[in-house]
């Protein structure tokens, strides 16, 4: 496979932004998402990064904008109109579907690069998130609490990831023999029980989900302690698995 071409991702990051444009007229999305649907199409079957781990990432990455645009443009009726900024030191922001072409840009870059929506509450009942009170700066101790815990949760989750990472040195589920060549090896090994199989990939999405929320207390932590973000700004990225039973309340 030839070597995927910056320029042919960066076309596809950009179709996918104009999914997200401020219009009434679905139209225009769905030609958008028709377009971002050819492009990963040809990324899938005609490029490769030249390295499995490099493209398994790749590919994550291009599923997740096929599931955002997929759900932007034909699940979500109350965009763009019911998308609002949560903020509150300022006015509502205006419709966002009559702002200035420029404006119009800037508002769909920022809708599109928050794939969770953070920060942004919906009139239709999507993510909402929790009240922001135009108080929580003084309140001194309830931001120290925060810093404390996500500090505190933030070592929890690396110790569980070096726990995860231990166990997968000492119980190679994954052929090293990967960096051979994108065919010369099999993920997990084929021999394996069900049950075993079903373990080792509870012990890898274990050390994932600890790893990534990790990253996230800390950068939790950091933000809110300078004052740069507020508590409500940072939800638990992985919320109540009770929440999962659909796309809207999994986002939430």
């Amino acid at each position: 496979m030839e070597r995927l071409p910056f320029t042919f991702y960066a076309l596809i990051q950009i179709t996918f932004l104009f999914v997200h444009y401020p219009t009434t007229r679905r139209f225009p999305r769905i030609v958008f998402f028709t377009c971002l649907l050819v492009l990963l199409y040809y990324s899938y079957t005609g490029y490769s990064l030249q390295s499995p781990g490099e493209d398994y990432v790749l590919g994550c990455s291009n599923g997740i904008l096929l599931a955002v645009a997929v759900y932007m443009t034909f699940l979500c009726p109350e965009f763009p109109d019911g998308f609002q900024r949560v903020d509150p030191t300022k006015n509502p922001d205006p419709i966002p579907s009559k702002l200035p072409f420029a404006q119009k840009l800037s508002w769909m870059a920022k809708l599109a690069g928050n794939v969770r929506r953070i920060g942004f509450a919906s009139g239709g009942g999507a993510i909402d998130g929790p009240a922001v009170d135009a108080n929580v700066n003084k309140r001194g101790p309830a931001r120290n609490r925060f810093v404390i815990s996500r500090a505190m949760l933030s070592i929890l989750c690396l110790a569980v990831f070096h726990l995860t990472l231990l166990y997968r040195l000492q119980n190679p589920s994954f052929d090293p023999a990967l960096h051979g060549g994108v065919h010369s090896g099999k993920f997990i090994r084929m021999h394996s029980s069900l049950l075993r199989r079903f373990w080792e990939v509870l012990v890898w999405a274990t050390g994932t989900v600890s790893e990534m929320t990790f990253l996230q207390s800390i950068a939790a932590a950091s933000s809110v302690g300078i004052g740069s973000f507020q508590p409500e700004d940072w939800p638990p990225m992985f919320g109540s698995p009770t929440h999962a039973y659909s796309v809207r309340r999994f986002w939430s």
